[in-house]
């Protein structure tokens, strides 16, 4: 899920919550295929176009880790505005 936290005016601005940091054992797949280190914003690489911001997913990927040892992400939905 995108996530548009932080953004004013079309721009983000940078802040990230302690439970959506980065973490060596998330990794997201990347536009090129790739798994990587997962950082906010996840979608940074996929919808180009658009700013986004903090979203839902690496507080759950943090949240669910708990006793496994590594959580992949797949950013797999774009912005649609009706």
């Amino acid at each position: 899920m995108s996530g548009h936290g932080g953004t004013i005016n079309g721009t983000w601005d940078g802040v990230v919550p302690p439970e959506c940091g980065s973490n060596p054992s998330i990794l997201s797949l990347a536009a090129n295929l790739t798994w990587v280190p997962a950082t906010e914003p996840l979608h940074r690489d996929i919808n180009v176009n658009i700013t986004f911001g903090v979203g839902p997913g690496m507080s759950f990927a943090n949240s669910s880790l708990g006793s496994q040892v590594k959580s992949n992400l797949l950013c797999c939905c774009l912005l649609a505005v009706a």
